[in-house]
């Protein structure tokens, strides 16, 4: 039996249906393309953001000509006193006319009971190239007076005076030969607090540096004396009968 034969519209609807899923896929090849146009020419017109540089990259540059301490180990520490023990300190207790030191409530008391007068209060020993650092208080409304650190004492005559007064400036000097020489003349500065201080000085060869609360006030060069005992004094100026109290003494190596 012959097949029936095929109906030309049948073949026309078949092509319609080719063509129609053939255009299809040209109208979405046509948007992929115009859209993947479109994300070059916006990648290209949008400038990339600027990345920060990174950490790892940036180059600190250190100030220079300011001297900056070394951390000390605990072989380098000579003294270490924070005086809560009186009978194992360097310092001793000692009371005369003009001045009184003792020890106080864990901390060592230095009194001057006439006006313009220093005293001091030594280790009895000898050193050299070395820090010496300790903590000052003065108490609130107290009458004017000044910490120091002394250093390079040879005897009662010849000693180095580091000095910083409760209205905030400080100074150097030296006592030679029983007559005293300014090295660097009382100065402002606003490191300085009124009641409570740590003071420090480093001595290397003849170079002279002072320190404040943790801050460079000064370095100076002087040859007048060498080696020598170290110690804390107070002066007082126009009033006499001020205190003050001295904590955490520590004399330590310079490398």
């Amino acid at each position: 039996m012959d097949a029936p034969p095929v109906s030309p519209k049948s073949d026309r609807r078949l092509l319609w249906g080719i063509l129609s899923i053939l255009g299809c896929l040209g109208v979405l090849i046509l948007i992929a393309c115009i859209g993947l146009l479109l994300f070059i020419l916006r990648s290209n017109l949008v400038p990339t953001p600027e990345l920060p540089t990174p950490l790892a990259l940036i180059t600190v540059v250190p100030a220079t000509n300011i001297p900056v301490p070394t951390p000390a180990t605990a072989s380098d520490v000579l003294i270490s006193d924070d005086f809560s023990h009186p009978q194992q300190s360097v310092l001793t207790k000692e009371e005369d006319t003009f001045s009184r030191s003792t020890f106080e409530d864990g901390a060592y008391v230095i009194e001057v009971k006439d006006a313009d007068t220093l005293a001091w209060a030594i280790t009895n020993d000898t050193y050299a190239d070395v820090t010496v650092e300790a903590e000052s208080s003065v108490a609130a409304g107290s009458a004017a007076v000044a910490s120091g650190l002394i250093f390079h004492y040879q005897d009662s005559q010849n000693f180095y005076l580091f000095s910083v007064s409760s209205d905030g400036y400080y100074a150097l000097e030296v006592l030679r030969n029983d007559t005293w020489q300014t090295l660097i003349d009382w100065t402002q500065s606003d490191i300085i607090n009124t009641t409570h201080n740590t003071l420090r000085v480093e001595m290397k060869g003849n170079r002279i540096t002072l320190r404040t609360n943790g801050h460079l006030l000064e370095t100076t060069q002087n040859d007048a004396l060498t080696g020598g005992d170290v110690g804390l004094a107070v002066s007082s100026f126009d009033i006499g009968k001020v205190t003050v109290r001295f904590d955490n003494l520590l004399v330590m190596r310079n490398p």
